[in-house]
């Protein structure tokens, strides 16, 4: 019985994000690049949504309960952006891009 190849990280990430992957792998370098740019702004939104949910002026009992909650979105959504951005950056690179 053979044993079962193990897949990389980037493969495992490719397979989580098969609709992304669809997406961006058959794009010219320009594109990805337009692509950086777009998850650049996206990155930029959340962040700024992240500061804006934070903002002070609530109990501190009631913000100690709600932070673990507001930042669980924000945190997944950079996650799944800076992983976005890191797979765009290894076609760029794959393709001879920057």
């Amino acid at each position: 019985m053979a044993k079962k190849q193990r897949l990389t990280k980037q493969e495992k990430w490719e397979n989580a994000n098969r609709e992304f992957v669809d997406s961006v792998v058959g794009l010219s370098i320009q594109d990805l690049n337009g692509k950086l740019s777009t998850l650049s702004k996206n990155m930029e939104e959340v962040r700024e949504g992240y500061e804006a949910a934070m903002q002070p002026g609530k109990p501190l009992k009631e913000a100690v309960a709600e932070v673990a909650q507001l930042k669980g979105p924000f945190n997944d959504a950079k996650k799944l952006l800076r992983s976005k951005t890191k797979y765009v950056y290894s076609l760029l690179k794959e393709k001879g891009g920057q």
